[in-house]
């Protein structure tokens, strides 16, 4: 897979709300949910790149994935530090 770096940055950067979305969006995956969550994470200029370093449709959809892997367990790392937080 191509350099992961350049997503996992992105993912630990998004807003809590941006990252909510990206996972609502994966937890759904209907036909228009990847173009959607490609346009998203388009506006960034590296993620562009990082994703038009495909080598192929396969590959783009493998990394699209990878995408929804990484923000499902920043989500959940964020919601664990939520509780521990709280429970001080």
């Amino acid at each position: 897979m191509k350099n992961e770096n350049v997503l996992l940055e992105y993912v630990s950067r998004l807003s809590d709300d941006d990252l909510y979305y990206l996972c609502q969006k994966y937890a759904l995956t209907t036909g228009g949910d990847r173009a959607e969550v490609a346009n998203f994470v388009g506006r960034n200029r590296s993620m562009d790149r990082w994703l038009g370093s495909a080598n192929g449709s396969n590959e783009w959809f493998d990394m699209i994935d990878l995408l929804g892997d990484h923000a499902r367990k920043e989500l959940e790392c964020r919601e664990k530090e939520k509780k521990a937080e709280s429970a001080v």
